[in-house]
């Protein structure tokens, strides 16, 4: 088959397998690394940006010194989403879903070039590269926005691969290649893979994998190398090091704080039974290889429970897996392509294998590089078969290929919505709290509140100590006039996790609401002793104030909120009011929405409160220009005309202001200052 007819194939089962997830929404990850994410959102093509991105923060936006962050740095990725958020003018998931999809096929047309020139058997390279461009388990990696992390890494992985056995390997020459020649090859290798380390941590292994498949290649002469495959692997060896010790130092040799729920196989003190139940893991990562059928998007929690005794069943299938692994190799000896297989499967592998400590159990993302060698393996097997009876084995060879498809296919209908991924993972981690958490959490942002409720106590009645489930009910209940029961979910939250601001500000809230004023101010305060720059916080303060009949320390701190968020409206619409409720302070109401203005150009509280201003002052057609803007914007909003309508009233204008009284009556009859003028502007 002739490579352009190979690379068409490719580009249609891709097509088939995708064509339909293009259209889907942000989900899951996606919220925080760029929805959320002010590296995404905020970020301006300034040397602060590229500051943040480069050097500050991590993946999610988080300092990376930080406790809370997670210490994944891509930069590379986060930059990708700040440059189609500023060509598209704004966050635009169909694009950004298309963009990993043109990835995904490129690596699949790299990985036909790449197999080909590691293998060097045509018919084999065709084969897995069919299988992996199929396979079920990469819908996460294509369809998850955030996975392009996976997804460009394989990308540097694959055009290392090339680079390096296209210059050492071509026409097998390899032994001619002078020593000057191998280090700045090699050097170029280890410059592609620092920058696959930009796109995600799971790079690190390009070298490795590339001197395993160097020394495979020479298997037969390990004992009288050529002095310039030594130097390239020594200088492998150098820079796998030196990017190693780069990564740690970006992060300030300080490694990720995970809860025991995010991962409990990494939270076992006893070193033999952490080794047994990291191994039954190696077993389900395997198994979702060989048949991706129990496919979800977290495995947390009590997804899969713990081996704890000697005498558990799965002891069996820990025992095969490693059998098996001991047999390939040892058939891989005299099978070069195994070894190959081997190395590809295992060594891509290794970063999660529980040598660091992971915020994850299983995730198919992790899979999308080591699934390369699984599938050579799975080729291998074919073409022996095959043997026996070419036409039988290639039409069910075939099959296989279409059921992957429809799979794949499937699972990327699930990553189209949130609701779509969560509710799927149901069928295969019913025990998983999260997933209840975030079917919640959707519900409640559809304000569909009983489903809420019900999915939030069903998350904490799996892991009662989760504490963000009781921070949600809590918040629930508040929105439900309910202020006991939020008071109890709440405090509930804090004493689980005593570091939880968010928790801490809620309860305070809610405790303002029962008149609790002391104990509202307590946890505020508290609050803020766990986050110092917490704007909504001084925000809630500032109400709370205003209740004591304390306006000065309330104006003093939302004003705190907008030198933190200078995008709070809330907190700006609350200097105003203040400040326009006190007789003859115009001058503080101009002078901030003036400020605010800057910071929020077309926001129409803002600009409301700066026109009734400038009518109170009498200046009508400042305050006239404003609200024709304000209309512009928001043509629907009835209180809009009727103060439109007072500002032509006391103008002198009767016949505009009689319009827009009407005009804000038809938009709500039952706005009473609105009839009321009316009633005086025909009698007057």
């Amino acid at each position: 088959m002739r490579l352009l007819y190979k690379h068409l194939l490719i580009i249609c089962i891709n097509l088939i397998c995708y064509y339909r997830s293009i259209d889907g929404d942000f989900v899951f990850d996606d919220s925080v690394a760029i929805i959320k994410n002010r590296d995404v959102y905020e970020g301006k093509f300034d040397s602060k940006t590229f500051e943040n991105i480069f050097i500050n923060n991590d993946f999610w936006g988080n300092n990376l010194t930080k406790r809370e962050s997670h210490k994944s740095y891509r930069p590379l990725i986060t930059l990708t989403f700040l440059i189609e958020r500023t060509l598209n003018d704004g966050l635009d998931s169909r694009s950004m879903k298309i963009l990993n999809l043109i990835i995904h096929v490129a690596n699949c047309c790299l990985l036909l070039h790449f197999l080909q020139a590691i293998l060097n058997d045509k018919k084999l390279a065709l084969i897995a590269t069919i299988l992996f461009c199929a396979h079920p388990i990469h819908t996460e990696a294509v369809c998850g926005i955030v996975s392009r992390s996976d997804l460009l890494a394989c990308f540097i992985f694959l055009l290392c691969g090339i680079f390096y056995f296209y210059v050492f390997y071509k026409d097998n020459l390899t032994h001619n290649i002078s020593i000057s020649h191998s280090i700045i090859f090699t050097i170029i290798i280890g410059l592609g893979s620092f920058i696959g380390i930009l796109c995600k941590e799971n790079a690190i292994t390009i070298m490795p994998t590339l001197a395993a498949l160097d020394i495979i290649k020479n298997l037969r002469n390990l004992t009288n190398l050529p002095t310039a495959i030594k130097v390239r692997l020594i200088l492998m060896f150098m820079f796998t090091t030196l990017i190693i010790i780069f990564r740690l130092w970006i992060q300030n040799f300080t490694t990720p704080d995970f809860r025991s729920e995010d991962n409990p196989v990494a939270s076992i003190d006893d070193k033999f039974m952490k080794f047994l139940n990291q191994s039954f893991l190696y077993v389900l990562n395997f198994w979702l290889l060989l048949m991706p059928e129990w496919l979800s998007f977290d495995w947390s929690f009590s997804s899969i429970k713990l081996i704890k005794e000697l005498t558990d069943f799965r002891l069996g299938f820990i025992g095969l897996f490693y059998t098996i692994l001991i047999l390939f190799s040892f058939f891989g000896i005299r099978k070069r392509k195994i070894l190959i297989a081997l190395s590809l499967l295992i060594i891509p592998f290794t970063p999660a294998i529980g040598i660091i400590k992971l915020g994850f159990v299983i995730a198919e993302r992790i899979l999308y590089i080591p699934s390369i060698g699984f599938t050579i393996l799975i080729s291998i097997g074919i073409k022996r078969i095959a043997k026996l009876n070419k036409k039988v084995v290639y039409f069910a060879v075939s099959i296989l290929v279409i059921f992957h498809c429809l799979k794949t296919h499937q699972r990327s209908l699930d990553w189209r919505t949130e609701q779509e991924l969560f509710s799927s993972a149901l069928k295969v981690v019913p025990n998983n709290a999260k997933v209840y958490y975030n079917i919640a959490r959707i519900s409640s942002e559809n304000q569909k509140i009983d489903i809420a409720v019900k999915y939030y106590k069903r998350a904490i009645e799996l892991h009662p100590n989760y504490e963000s489930a009781h921070m949600n009910l809590g918040n629930l209940y508040r929105e439900l006039n309910e202020y006991e029961k939020a008071k109890f979910h709440l405090l509930r939250a804090v004493e689980i996790l005593e570091e939880f601001p968010t928790a801490w500000m809620n309860l305070g809230i809610v405790q303002a609401v029962l008149k609790d004023y002391a104990a509202a101010e307590k946890s505020y305060k508290k609050a803020l002793s766990y986050r110092k720059k917490y704007a909504n916080c001084y925000y809630n303060m500032g109400n709370l104030y205003i209740e004591m009949k304390n306006s000065t320390a309330a104006i003093e701190h939302w004003k705190i909120a907008i030198s933190i968020s200078p995008n709070h409206r809330k907190a700006w619409s609350n200097i105003l009011a203040f400040y326009d409720n006190q007789r003859n302070n115009h001058e503080n109401v101009l002078k901030f929405s003036e400020i605010a203005l800057t910071y929020l150009p077309n926001d129409t509280n803002i600009l409301f409160s700066r026109a009734n201003t400038f009518g109170k002052l009498a200046k009508y057609e400042e305050a006239e220009k404003i609200f024709k803007q304000i209309i512009e914007a928001e043509p629907m909003k009835s209180i809009f005309y009727a103060n439109l309508g007072v500002l032509y009233h006391r103008w002198g204008k009767k016949e505009l202001a009689k319009k827009n009284y009407e005009i804000a009556l038809s938009l709500d009859a039952t706005l009473k200052n609105a009839h009321e003028n009316l009633m005086k502007l025909q009698n007057g």
